[in-house]
Formats: structure tokens, sequence, C-alpha cells
């Protein structure tokens, strides 16, 4: 997957955060990514761009984890995770 489309993928997420407007990807938790990935598969995309998807968020969270030392940061990569192994 290229970086621009990595880039589109966090910004179809902050975009989907938008809806509400207490939320950003700053502030984005559990919640919002399941409900984020409940989005993606009603939206009929094959299983493997579903994956690489998931796979970028999972990435932001491990790099945002590594930036901030943030234990919450590196508990959303994990569960994320767990989202793409089978």
């Amino acid at each position: 997957m290229t970086i621009q489309r990595q880039c589109d993928v966090l910004r179809s997420y902050e975009t989907f955060l938008a809806r509400d407007p207490r939320t950003d990807l700053e502030r984005a938790g559990w919640g919002q990514i399941l409900a984020y990935r409940e989005h993606l598969l009603r939206s009929a995309l094959k299983t493997s761009t579903f994956e690489q998807c998931i796979g970028v968020l999972a990435s932001y969270y491990h790099l945002r984890a590594q930036a901030t030392a943030s234990p919450s940061d590196l508990a959303l990569y994990g569960r994320l995770k767990t989202l793409i192994r089978r």
C-alpha cells in the first residue's frame, strides 16, 4: 500500500470520526475503532483491503504509542492487531 493510500485511509477514518463532534483522531478509543470496522465491513471491501486499512490504523497507533509512551495507544495497537489475525 502506498504512502498516499495510507494517508487516504487515515483521512477516511478522521472523516468517519467527525460524525461525532466530541471525537477526533486524538481522542478516539476502542469503541470508535469497532464502529469504523463495522463501517468498513458494510462497505463490501475485499478482505485484503479491509486488513490493509486496519493495518494502517494499527501502524498509526503503534507509532503514536512509541512517540508518546502512551499505554492506551499501545493497548489500541495490540487490539487492532487482533482484528487482522486469523
